[in-house]
């Protein structure tokens, strides 16, 4: 196999031992060297079933006699049969048959196995609660080994896992671990450091501000190392727009109510705390305005708990909320109005009195 993954290139002999198969790269180039004869080198064929087979003679190849490889970038030279572009239907058995001039003929076999070269290699290292850490192999490939390396020195191998695949490693293990994959094909690595685990997650609180302006802030805390913050509003999750200061707040306009919560998780666990969103109180000056219209009645008892100046009219005021007028108006206040009439120099027929209106903005003393 020669090196670089962008130009694969696989090469096989073929001898007499049929049973070491030819390993190719899938999409990459195939050589394979026919087991030519010298007494049989007149008339040659290769096919993989009876109805799908290749003719050639002296290295050359018969395009019009060749249904194995139909519309395919393959050809014959010096003995060697050329595939710029192996598919997976390239895979199987075959045979090739010499004949010399008197009809001879001798068969020689081979088996093609087509595999998916090794890509890219990935490894994760996660932490436990006790200090221990769990390092992770990833690659989508065929066939895969996986093999081990502690800062140069292979593992134990009581410490690998999944076939393989995953290896324990105690708190104290420092250093830069390397994971291996290889098939029949080629083989990749990669190598990450492993760093000493992360403090947990420690009980999570969620604060919520108002502003002036009636919008609402919401801001997650937390104890831990390497956190990672997410949000959800009712069960669902946040608008990315929405997040500041690398997630850890979340800015809420007047109108969002509900159940928010916040997650925040490491390498280690995850905690969370659920707020509920309370509406923003009034600030000074929203209070809403109640206009009084008060209807003239002659009082009939006095009470004795009232010390009221005899020659004044009680007035008693149907009061009902309107809507406000203005922002920053005084609240009123229910209340019973008493008029001094004479005060105003005013003379008020009682027959009058019974139709007036009189609006009264009452403050609180």
């Amino acid at each position: 196999v020669s090196s670089g993954l962008e130009a694969l290139e696989v090469s096989c002999h073929f001898k007499n031992d049929s049973s070491v198969p030819c390993y190719a790269a899938l999409g990459h180039k195939l050589k394979l060297q026919i087991p030519l004869d010298k007494q049989y080198n007149i008339t040659e064929s290769i096919t993989k079933t009876s109805q799908s087979f290749c003719k050639f003679h002296h290295s050359t190849l018969y395009k019009d006699q060749c249904n194995l490889y139909e519309d395919r970038d393959v050809f014959l030279t010096n003995g060697t049969l050329i595939i710029n572009t192996v598919k997976k239907e390239d895979e199987g058995a075959f045979t090739v048959r010499l004949e010399d001039p008197e009809g001879k003929t001798i068969d020689k076999n081979f088996t093609v196995i087509v595999e998916a070269p090794i890509g890219s290699v990935n490894v994760t290292i996660t932490y436990s609660s006790n200090g221990s850490k769990t390092a992770t192999c990833f690659s989508e490939r065929d066939s895969r080994l996986f093999s081990w390396t502690l800062n140069g020195n292979p593992l134990n191998d009581s410490l690998l896992r999944d076939g393989n695949q995953s290896v324990q490693l105690d708190e104290k293990t420092n250093g830069n671990i390397t994971c291996r994959v290889k098939n029949n094909i080629n083989s990749e690595e990669k190598t990450e450091f492993i760093k000493p685990c992360p403090a947990p997650i420690g009980s999570v609180e969620v604060s919520i501000s108002c502003s002036s302006n009636k919008s609402k802030t919401a801001t997650c805390f937390s104890a831990g190392d390497s956190r990672l913050f997410s949000w959800t509003l009712n069960g669902n999750p946040l608008n990315d727009s929405l997040l500041r200061d690398g997630n850890q707040s979340v800015q809420l306009d007047e109108k969002t109510n509900g159940n928010i919560t916040c997650r925040v998780k490491n390498n280690i666990n995850s905690e969370e705390k659920t707020e509920f969103i309370k509406p923003c109180p009034a600030s000074p000056g929203d209070a809403d305005l109640i206009y009084a219209k008060i209807s003239h009645k002659n009082q009939k008892k006095k009470s004795r708990k009232m010390k009221t100046d005899p020659s004044a009219d009680v007035e008693y005021a149907a009061v009902k909320p309107q809507k406000r007028k203005q922002n920053k108006e005084d609240e009123v206040q229910y209340g019973e109005v008493t008029f001094t009439p004479h005060t105003a120099n005013m003379t008020i027929k009682h027959q009058q009195r019974n139709e007036e209106c009189v609006y009264s903005q009452v403050q609180r003393s």
